[in-house]
């Protein structure tokens, strides 16, 4: 698989970002959170492509842009199509290495089937895992400055914790099959800081599945 040039990516991501109108830039600025204030004046706006990926990095740049042009949104031709590429890489380079790391446990899970000494096995013995119940609220049908979008809220529960992550467009689907009360995991999520609250908002690789909840043990 070929690596992702960051030249190549800037190119791209200059084309896409003179692409925006006004109202869209402000947008993408709000979004991309991790952006100092000191750098989003005027006069750094030329240089905002270089910023991106300076706070960043390459890959997880991409993913941002993805997001931030699925909530503006932008999703016509004109921006996607430069833009699926680099998503596609991204997104293959991440399946290889989840095909790795489940090799890897499945290896180390082969291991640790073979016979040890009791005093090993209380060592090694892990933490129960904490799964998360599933509290949602109804679909939203929002306007943005060019289009329709689907915005889906629901709320993570456990026994100490809870948290609020937004899906948006095609994540939306994610939950259907799913109902209050269900036992999920949600993977690759992004956090949204506001004010005393961390919020959380879907990617293009949010992932929603069901769980059985683990049995509780009695003594």
């Amino acid at each position: 698989m070929s690596r992702i040039s960051m030249k190549e990516w800037k190119t791209v991501l200059t084309s896409i970002l003179k692409k925006l109108d006004q109202e869209q830039y402000r947008k993408l600025q709000k979004i991309l959170n991790k952006l100092p204030p000191a750098k989003l004046t005027a006069k750094y706006k030329e240089n905002m492509p270089q910023t991106i990926i300076e706070y960043y990095a390459v890959e997880e740049s991409i993913s941002a842009i993805k997001d931030a042009m699925d909530q503006i949104p932008r999703n016509d031709p004109a921006v996607q199509d430069l833009l699926r590429p680099f998503v596609n890489k991204l997104k293959k380079k991440q399946e290889k290495n989840k095909e790795k790391k489940r090799k890897h446990e499945s290896d180390s899970e082969s291991e640790d089937k073979k016979p040890k000494p009791a005093a090993a096995q209380q060592s090694s013995s892990k933490p129960e895992e904490r799964k998360s119940q599933l509290w949602i609220d109804p679909v939203e049908h929002v306007e943005t400055s060019l289009s329709m979008t689907d915005k889906q809220e629901f709320k993570l529960k456990n026994d100490t914790d809870e948290i609020r992550i937004t899906l948006w467009g095609e994540e939306v689907k994610q939950l259907i099959g799913k109902s209050r009360g269900d036992y999920v995991r949600v993977t690759n999520v992004r956090p949204k800081h506001l004010q005393h609250e961390v919020l959380l908002s879907s990617s293009y690789f949010t992932k929603i599945s069901k769980v059985q909840r683990a049995a509780v043990k009695k003594n």
